[in-house]
């Protein structure tokens, strides 16, 4: 019997074994974190190439219309299926997975229709050229075909068959950064970006479709909807609001900046977001690991405890090295016209892991069941962000925008933590504490003493990255007795399994 039929009897027995659980758990996690290690060298080569063959205004354009698709993406209802069908014990019915593929091809349909008729005015409300207008029909065609990857998806993290899901994610990466860098370096400006996403969409539902073959007849049930609206209605409610927040950049910045300005922002966003696909990929196994483990509050607290308070560690090492090592890193790797990026680089990289901690706080709300709690926390950060981060916008640019960024990002992360305080152990908020002191005073350190202060742009990255490095460490380890305990165990464990291995 394979794993996933065992997985599956005993989730329809309504017994999940918690082994088994933890034991996919910690394979998701290996197998993802192996997927990370290889978008990290794609996307840093695509970021490097793409910087001399593209002009920051092509940035710009592109940044406006996927903020645009990406919030229409999320505002239309979708009735959260997907979550819902990831959380429920029975093995989901054929009626429940013909819904969701009827949900998933209608919604697809609908986005497409809503670009297609309304697209001009967006066209015209940036000023962007007319042809601008086929690219953001070509994003929905693109955005089209990853709603019917949806139930394809479903069915394979369910099982928590993360390997089969490395291989597609990879498969699909590889497509867009070849069809993205060959674009742009045939001059195609932002057209690079479009069809780069265009082809990951089409090549990413073959591959799904070649591992869960298995294909229902779409339809939509009155009664399903029904039976999800009383929960799901509240988890689709913050998806819009999330949709609406993540559109404030285009029209607010897309109107405050020129487009040249405004893609140094998006390029900028581009660098700092590396690590997000460590964070992502985490709550990928996250996300399904506690939502098996809610009948057991013992392992349910350990699991989530454990990896956030991990993942903070790294995020700060990660987005931390990023903000140390701009100014030599961009006067060093990208041409003259990103040299603004280094203003703004650093606080962009802190808003950032600010905000990825949230989100992590936002997947345990969501795997407990609370999505009302989670809504309210979304409402408070936008009402924070219309008070700080619009008027910092208006009157300080780019630069003031990330930080009131920051602010209202730490705000969300404390009440993010107060919410979940019965789940989550104090040394997560001590972590979350020592890791943004680690940070700035590492960053403190690097930019007075050492940034600068050679001249040999190499020696200066490569000092800046080391010094960074040991700092932090160094400091975690002095004042979080739990950072120290956390790598003797993975110490333990690693040579425990070379043991294993050999012997």
């Amino acid at each position: 019997m394979s794993e996933g039929s065992k997985l599956s009897e005993e989730d329809h027995s309504g017994e999940p074994q918690i082994e088994e659980i933890k034991s996919k758990t910690k394979k998701g996690l290996v197998s993802l974190f192996s997927r990370s290690v290889m978008i990290y060298f794609l996307r840093g080569a695509s970021i490097f190439l793409l910087a001399r063959f593209l002009a920051p205004s092509d940035y710009g354009v592109f940044g406006i219309l996927n903020s645009w698709i990406w919030g229409i993406n999320l505002i239309l209802p979708d009735l959260s299926m997907f979550t819902a069908l990831i959380q429920q014990k029975e093995i989901p019915s054929k009626e429940q997975m013909r819904n969701l593929y009827g949900f998933s091809l209608y919604r697809g349909i609908v986005i497409v229709i809503l670009v297609f008729i309304f697209g001009h005015f967006v066209i015209e409300y940036h000023q962007l050229e007319a042809r601008n207008n086929l690219m953001f029909l070509v994003l929905a065609v693109a955005i089209f075909f990853d709603c019917l990857k949806t139930p394809f998806r479903m069915m394979i993290e369910r099982k928590l068959d993360f390997q089969k899901v490395v291989v597609i994610e990879i498969s699909e990466t590889i497509v867009m950064y070849a069809v993205q860098i060959f674009s742009a370096w045939k001059g195609l400006g932002a057209w690079s970006f479009i069809l780069a996403i265009f082809s990951r969409s089409i090549f990413g539902l073959l591959f799904y479709f070649y591992y869960e073959h298995r294909v229902y007849l779409p339809t939509v049930s009155i009664s399903e909807i029904k039976k999800l609206f009383s929960y799901e209605s509240m988890v689709q409610l913050k998806k819009v609001i999330i949709g609406l927040k993540g559109m404030i950049v285009p029209i607010v910045l897309g109107r405050i900046l020129s487009s040249n300005d405004l893609g140094i922002v998006m390029w900028t966003i581009g660098i700092s977001s590396i690590p997000v696909v460590l964070i992502h990929n985490y709550d990928r196994v996250l996300f399904p690991a506690l939502s098996r483990l809610q009948s057991n509050l013992i392992e349910f607290k350990k699991v989530a405890s454990k990896g956030i308070e991990m993942n903070i560690a790294v995020m700060g090492l990660l987005f931390g090295i990023i903000a140390s090592t701009s100014i030599p890193g961009i006067n060093l790797f990208f041409p003259s016209k990103w040299a603004d990026a280094k203003i703004i680089l650093p606080i962009c990289s802190m808003a950032i892991f600010l905000s990825q901690i949230r989100y992590l706080g936002g997947s345990v709300l969501n795997a407990r069941g609370k999505p009302k709690m989670l809504l309210k926390i979304e409402v408070l950060a936008i009402i924070l962000e219309v008070i700080i981060a619009f008027p910092a916008s208006l009157y300080f640019q780019s630069k003031g925008y990330f930080y009131a960024l920051i602010c209202l990002e730490f705000v969300v992360c404390i009440s993010m933590y107060i919410v979940n305080s019965d789940v989550l152990r104090k040394t997560t908020l001590y972590r979350f504490f020592t890791t943004i002191f680690s940070v700035v005073v590492c960053y403190s350190a690097i930019s007075y003493f050492l940034i600068n202060k050679f001249q040999n742009l190499i020696f200066e990255l490569t000092l800046s990255t080391i010094a960074f490095c040991f700092g932090y460490i160094t400091i975690l380890l002095t004042v979080d007795k739990h950072f120290r305990e956390e790598l003797k165990f993975v110490g333990r464990d690693v040579k425990r399994k070379y043991i294993l291995r050999n012997s």
